[in-house]
């Protein structure tokens, strides 16, 4: 009801639905086309190979939270279906997407 209130005052902002766990994950891609949301927000943790082929492959946005580990920013910021991640570590990173 709240991406449906958004969208009502104005349709260009983009919303995601924030999810906290690995069941929460699982179960958001039917929500995802039903509530017409931009992107998936996942515990990074939550998130392995499968889950970002899978993403891909429904063509689901991923924008991973709290990606604070170097090698967990690398992975994940390599696939092209994380549209982005929610960071305390800014220059690391923009470091690591610099890199790849």
């Amino acid at each position: 009801r709240s991406i449906a209130k958004v969208r009502a005052k104005d349709q260009f902002v983009r919303t995601g639905l924030l999810l906290k766990d690995g069941a929460a994950f699982k179960n958001a891609f039917a929500r995802f086309v039903e509530l017409q949301a931009d992107f998936l927000a996942p515990e990074e943790s939550e998130i392995d190979k499968d889950d970002l082929d899978r993403a891909a492959e429904q063509r689901v946005p991923l924008v991973p939270w709290s990606v604070n580990d170097e090698t967990r920013l690398e992975f994940l910021l390599k696939h092209d279906i994380v549209a982005g991640v929610i960071t305390d570590q800014v220059e690391l990173a923009v470091d690591v997407k610099r890199r790849i």
